[in-house]
């Protein structure tokens, strides 16, 4: 963990505060919240938690200003995750001592110290360069399936079990049946494939050999 030096401490906000033009919470506001508090502690606290979900709100804002659409692009997740990250530190941060100067030397949350390793790594992509944890785990039973695809896959599941309930089917199979014809009746295709009883069968068994604390009707 690497110590840095900042010029307050950890709840006392800054002298002078950079919000956006446009911010949601004024400078003033802040301010007088902060003289106005009776405690210490999280009374304190509170304007500098307020302060940095505006700077992380604005920055996103001004993200999504920028252009018409916000595709996901490298740059956008990195200029998202950096706002984020800067924006929690003052907050989140520990003071370990204090120099002659009145300077306070602080360590960053361990949690903030790996989002900024991640944001690292997601940069090295531009220069070629991988991070482990950015790799595919081509090991995992479901490697050929995304994580949007495993998504819609549990839906499909849930759906056939909140039909069951609904209809008042008495096995998973036989409102595994009803979805599929209505599936195939909408024109709708798993990958390309239509819609049968057995696509969510399937989808259950293989849900269960994942988690076993996973129950479905068996039938």
């Amino acid at each position: 963990m690497k110590a840095k030096i900042r010029g307050r401490p950890q709840g006392e906000p800054p002298a002078k505060l950079p919000l956006h033009q446009g911010a949601r919470t004024s400078e003033r506001q802040l301010l007088t919240a902060t003289k106005a508090a009776a405690g210490l502690g999280l009374a304190l606290k509170m304007p500098l938690d307020a302060y940095a979900t505006e700077e992380i709100c604005n920055g996103l804002d001004e993200i999504a200003a920028a252009r018409d659409a916000v595709p996901l692009t490298r740059e956008i997740l990195l200029s998202a995750l950096r706002i984020i990250s800067e924006a929690l530190k003052p907050v989140t941060h520990t003071v370990i001592d204090r120099l002659d100067t009145g300077q306070f030397v602080v360590v960053n949350h361990p949690v903030i110290e790996r989002l900024d390793e991640f944001i690292d790594a997601l940069s090295d992509l531009d220069r070629g360069k991988t991070h482990r944890v950015l790799k595919a785990a081509s090991h995992q039973a479901n490697r050929a399936l995304t994580t949007e695809q495993q998504k819609r896959d549990q839906t499909l599941l849930d759906t056939v079990v909140i039909v069951q309930r609904k209809y008042g089917f008495k096995t998973f199979a036989q409102a595994a049946r009803f979805v599929a014809k209505r599936k195939r009746e909408l024109g709708q295709t798993r990958d390309g494939e239509p819609y049968t009883a057995q696509t969510f069968i399937r989808l259950r068994d293989y849900r269960i050999k994942l988690n076993k604390s996973i129950t479905y009707a068996r039938n």
